[in-house]
Formats: structure tokens, sequence, C-alpha cells
């Protein structure tokens, strides 16, 4: 039996909690929570070998991480000692409403609860529990050779192409490694010069497709007929970029990628990034205006591409396709913490983001609390390979560095 341990620091807050809640403090970084991480970014790595196949997918994720009559071979141990925190604020208006900075709460959005008081007229903000930035915690992970290699190959790309917790596609949850002990046949997961950055992602994704690939027997890379069916992590469909700033801490380095994303914030609203040139406001402002169920055509709407449901906060309206109520987003924000220096991240895929697309999208909307409508967005989408390929042109345009990967 080898063992690996090691000694992780989350770079950004860390929402996350276990069955109870209530009982963050006793939760943490479950075992459970993170063999399922682990889970999808094997099948990220496993794609190249085995295509379309989902099947094969399958039979090789059971072999390695168990399944419902068999207990995986490698043993995954979590352990902290962190004190979770929790934000309680009030502000005097919506424009002092800022816990992290704009960009960073839109992105947090979800764990932040903002309201305002109708009897005092202040604006309470109260956060779901988190731990904080450089929160420490300790992954053990023991099992044989040949399954250790791999789960040690999805750790490090969960770490360094991923996070954990909600929001982790925007941002939060974001982990570095600080110490290593045992064996990691031949990954590194430490880079401590981020002029060696670059290098450092390319050596060591390669390195990790590589024993994930001995399960295959090294077989050839898949070719895929058509779009991946799911995230694959290859040269051809996913793209790893980064933007060399010289940012001192992670709220600065967010707020980069949300320049690029959302734009500028006039009022309360963002315009010029990336999301909002794919959003039809008029179709926006016929949600607001709707008080019957109706149908709604649009040919502009094109933010459901980047996850499902979208909430349209203001008029408390979900759009929802018909049958997927949530569909994780292609893109994955991060930061990297290298030596005191904040580095943004965003990783793309191009895949199928729903198969068997039907382009008809539900709104439930409630109109009070006993009653509630349904609106049909016949949205005429662009094929999502297009936007995916929009995104690539447009961060390589706006100074983004190439680091690994490509969108053709």
């Amino acid at each position: 039996m080898e063992e690996v341990t090691l000694e992780l620091e989350t770079v950004t807050p860390l929402f996350i909690a276990g069955a109870d809640q209530r009982n963050i403090e006793n939760e943490g970084l479950r075992a459970p929570s993170l063999r399922g991480l682990l889970r999808w970014w094997f099948r990220t790595l496993a794609g190249n070998y085995v295509g379309n196949d989902v099947e094969s997918l399958k039979k090789a994720e059971d072999k390695i991480f168990g399944y419902t009559n068999s207990k995986s071979k490698v043993s995954l141990i979590t352990c902290g000692e962190n004190k979770h925190v929790q934000i309680k604020k009030e502000y005097r208006s919506w424009k002092e409403s800022t816990v992290w900075s704009d960009y960073v709460d839109y992105f947090l959005f979800s764990c932040l609860d903002k309201r305002k008081d109708r009897k005092t007229g202040r604006i309470k903000v109260n956060s779901i529990p988190f731990y904080p930035a450089k929160s420490k915690f300790n992954v053990t992970i023991l099992g044989r050779e040949d399954e250790l290699k791999v789960y040690l190959a999805s750790l490090w790309a969960l770490i360094h192409l991923g996070s954990v917790g909600f929001r982790a596609r925007r941002g939060g949850g974001c982990l570095k490694v600080k110490n290593v002990k045992g064996n990691t046949f031949g990954l590194n997961f430490t880079c401590k010069d981020p002029n060696k950055l670059e290098q450092f992602l390319k050596n060591n994704i390669e390195t990790v497709l590589s024993l994930v690939g001995r399960l295959f027997k090294n077989k050839p890379y898949a070719n895929f007929a058509s779009l991946p069916e799911y995230a694959v992590l290859n040269q051809f469909h996913s793209a790893l970029f980064v933007k060399k700033v010289n940012e001192k801490d992670w709220k600065s380095a967010l707020n980069e990628i949300g320049k690029w994303y959302i734009g500028q914030k006039i009022g309360r609203k963002f315009t010029g990034g990336f999301r909002m040139r794919l959003a039809d406001y008029n179709f926006s402002h016929k949600i607001r205006d709707a008080d019957r169920d109706e149908n709604i055509e649009s040919n502009k709407e094109r933010r459901p591409y980047l996850g499902l449901p979208i909430t349209y906060a203001t008029y408390k309206a979900t759009l929802k396709e018909k049958n997927f109520d949530r569909r994780a987003s292609q893109l994955i924000f991060g930061v990297y913490e290298i030596s005191g220096n904040y580095i943004p991240r965003i990783l793309i895929f191009k895949s199928m983001f729903l198969p068997y697309f039907s382009r008809n999208f539900m709104i439930e909307k409630k109109i009070r609390h006993d009653r509630e409508i349904k609106i049909t967005l016949w949205a005429q989408l662009p094929a999502n390979e297009q936007l995916i390929k929009d995104c690539y042109e447009d961060l390589s345009k706006n100074r983004w560095q190439i680091i690994w990967g490509s969108i053709k």
C-alpha cells in the first residue's frame, strides 16, 4: 500500500457543507464530497481514451472509484482544524452594500443574501457559513500504486484546474498545495515561481493524462467524430487561459475575470462583458411585465448556454430547460496563488451542452405566494460550439494568455 498526504490551503473562500449545514465546523472538506469531484475530473481525463463511449467510461470509473456493490480500492481521508465564518452586515444603501467587490459579489451571489429591510430601509447582508482564504486542510490517499496514480492525477486536475464547493465554477473554493508527503509518481503539486507557471501547468497536464492513460494501456487518443458528450480535457476541446497581472489578493484576481465576463457596472447593472453581450434585455423586460402564461420569442438571448438555471433576481423568474433543471457552465473560473502573487485563470470546454436540446426553455415566475405563471422562451439559439469558439477568440483579443489546449 502507498500513502500520499497533501496539505491544502484555500486561496478563495470555500463555501461547503455536508449533510448537516448547521454543523459546518465539523463537516468541512468531507471525503464523499471530494471523491465525487475526483470522479468528474477523472472523466475529463479518461475521455481522451474512450471518446463518446460512455459505457466504457463508466466501467473504468467504477473500477477505480467503486460503485454500489463494490467500494473503492483507495481510501481517502480528510481533516482540518478551521473555524467557519459568516458575514452579517447592514448597509445604508444598495450602492454601499458591497461585501468583497462588485465582481466577486456577482460571482458568489447565491452565497450572499442581500435584501432591503422594509422597516428600516437598510440593506441586510447575510452569507452562508464558509471557510475564509488561508484555511488549511489535509488530504491523505492510501491504496495500491495503479489506483493511487489515477486518484492523484484526478486530484491534481481538481486543485489546479478546478475548485471545490458552492460557486466552484465562479471562483469560490480555489485551493493550493502547501506541502506533499509521499510518492506522487512524477506529478508536481507545487509551483513556487509565477514566471514558471506556464511550464508547470503544461508538464503536469501531460503527466496526469499519461497516468490515466495507463489504465487504458496507453491506447491512442480517441478521435471524436462529433463534439464530446461531456467535458474532456484535451488539446482540441478545451483551453486554459491565464492573465499575467501583478495582483496581491484573490479579490483583485477575480475582478480581472469579472471585467472580461460581465464588463463595467453602471448603476446596479453590468454592461459590455462577454456574458452581457449574449443578453436580450427586451426579453428580460417582457418577463418583468408578464402577468399570465405566454410564449416569448427571442433570437438574441444566449445566456442559457453559460449554465442553467438562470435567475432574473429582480423579477424572481428562473430559466429552466424543459428536461434539465440544472446544467453546469462550460467556463470554470479560478485563481492561482504563487509566492504572494494571485493569477486569474479561465478553463473552457467545448462539448455538447444539452444533448438532444430542443431549444425551448421554460421560465417559472411567481406573481404572488399563491400564484405562479409559466413563460416559454422560444430561443433561436446558434449551436453551442460557436459560442465557445466566440469565447475563446474574445479571451485571446483581451490579452488573456493561452496556456494549454485550443478551440477550433
